[in-house]
């Protein structure tokens, strides 16, 4: 798995197109840091975030489940995808509603669209600023879980479910 992680505040999700718009700390961060959980909010010329808000923690995407994890707390060399099988029987909380129509990019919600370095590793080393996933075009709607398997492990999940399916 490939894991973005932010300087300390919230990741946001937006189409790759939009990505230039996105100003970062120059402002479209200052409405990210009000998203306490998980929101969505506008910016440039009609284009939306997901904001994944509350905990500046490492996050990676689970294409086969469209699902994002953060990693709030595990002992390391967990085995994620292992761990996360059992999360299927979590109970999600419904959120918002997220319209995709491209490419999407997550990335720290401070880093400016332009200045994002994406799918490399940070220069300190731990994880990337800014990661590229596919997810099919479409409406979904975001549902969020703390998933805590034992008392030594706990990730947040953000899945898109398709409206269709519902």
């Amino acid at each position: 798995m490939n894991w973005a992680e932010s300087a300390g505040g919230p990741l946001a999700v937006m189409e790759s197109k939009a990505l230039e718009t996105w100003t970062g700390y120059e402002g479209d961060y200052e409405r990210a840091c009000t998203v306490e959980f998980v929101g969505v909010i506008r910016f440039g010329q009609g284009a939306q975030a997901l904001i994944l808000g509350d905990e500046p923690a490492a996050t990676a995407f689970q294409p086969a489940s469209r699902t994002f994890v953060q990693w709030i707390y595990a002992d390391p060399g967990t085995d994620v995808a292992r761990t996360l099988e059992d999360a299927k029987g979590a109970l999600w909380e419904a959120g918002p509603r997220f319209d995709v129509s491209g490419p999407l990019v997550l990335l720290d919600a401070a880093v400016p669209g332009v200045d994002a370095v994406i799918d490399r590793p940070r220069q300190d080393g731990f994880g990337a600023e800014a990661i590229s996933l596919d997810i099919a075009p479409g409406r979904y709607d975001v549902e969020s879980v703390d998933f805590q398997p034992d008392e030594r492990t706990c990730f947040r999940l953000h899945r898109f479910v398709p409206v269709e399916s519902k």
